[in-house]
């Protein structure tokens, strides 16, 4: 069977080292014991399968599930829980958990289980990712991934996309350089060469018809990141 990437975020370390015993076969499995931990995960790992403790330390499910929803991160979820609420099981619904398991459950039920997930994500259509979709929206314009600053660029879209209200570039530029582990002024040149470099007048002019020359990089990255919100929503 095809492996599928599994995180398993549970506090309960015998359960966690239990759970990835039994699955390593069938998927590459990460693990943590904690919300922050398995937040930072999730953003790099991107999984296809979260198993997940809803009463983590440090960051607990449900604040754990809104904000990866609101970053367009969305893995098939088995949520863990001791206490069951209706507050609790409309929450989940909403934030696209798949099951509820009730705890303590037998170890063989929670593998059952996750399999079970597994072979149903077998049966559907390739995930375009966030990533890709990006990629789609910048190809055109001769912005392709493998070009030198292409991360720095996606960072600061993605960013800025996660915004309901555009924020001022020194404000996403500060956040890039933090997560790319760079400078402010890097990401400032490293965007505005990649508009300079690839402006071309025949390709960009539906997305800046009324700009003669490349448009400014607070005008693109704004643009972009409401064609990627639209695009993943």
């Amino acid at each position: 069977m095809e492996a599928r990437r599994l995180l398993i975020a549970e506090n309960n370390e015998d359960l966690r080292l239990a759970l990835a015993r039994e699955l390593q076969a069938f998927h590459y499995v990460r693990c943590c014991g904690n919300g922050k931990d398995a937040l930072q995960l999730l953003r790099t790992e991107k999984p296809d399968l979260l198993v997940l403790n809803m009463c983590l330390p440090e960051l607990d499910g449900l604040t754990l599930l809104e904000t990866i929803a609101s970053e367009n991160i969305r893995p098939m979820v088995l949520a863990m829980t001791t206490y069951r609420s209706d507050y609790l099981a409309a929450s989940a619904e909403r934030l696209g958990v798949s099951y509820i398991l009730m705890k303590p459950s037998a170890l063989e039920n929670i593998v059952h289980r996750v399999l079970d997930m597994k072979d149903y994500l077998r049966t559907l259509p390739p995930r375009r990712t966030p990533e890709r979709i990006l990629e789609e929206l910048l190809e055109p314009l001769g912005i392709h991934s493998h070009l030198r600053g292409y991360a720095i660029l996606r960072e600061a879209i993605f960013l800025m996309a996660a915004e309901p209200v555009p924020p001022l570039n020194k404000a996403i530029y500060l956040d890039t350089a933090r997560n790319c582990g760079t400078t402010f002024h890097s990401v400032e040149s490293t965007i505005r060469r990649l508009i300079e470099s690839s402006w071309n007048p025949d390709t960009w002019q539906i997305h800046f018809p009324d700009t003669a020359k490349h448009p400014r990089s607070r005008d693109f990255l704004i643009r972009m990141s409401r064609l990627f919100r639209e695009a993943v929503e």
